[in-house]
């Protein structure tokens, strides 16, 4: 399993290389919110949690402003966070 490395800011856009389709790697969410408001838009919200590593930005549902999905910014994308065992993980796919 491939862990990514957390980042203090954001000065450019994470890059990595999945291993291969559908092999789940575990992800570090940011830690506050710090991301450009060009990036997130109206789109996605920061939600933050009690427990600090569920903390994450969100999909916001546009008809009613409640978050959806945990995401995360990687290669130039949105990614769908999937919450297990006490960590956020990521497939090329998501």
């Amino acid at each position: 399993m491939l862990m990514l490395e957390e980042l203090s800011y954001l000065t450019e856009c994470i890059v990595i290389e999945f291993p291969d389709k559908g092999t789940p790697i575990k992800v570090i969410p940011h830690a506050y919110t710090d991301l450009l408001v060009s990036l997130t838009g109206d789109a996605a919200i920061w939600i933050l949690s009690k427990k600090r590593e569920a903390s994450a930005y969100h999909l916001k549902n546009p008809t009613n402003s409640q978050s959806v999905h945990a995401i995360k910014y990687i290669n130039d994308d949105w990614y769908y966070l999937q919450w297990r065992e006490g960590k956020y993980y990521t497939t090329p796919c998501a």
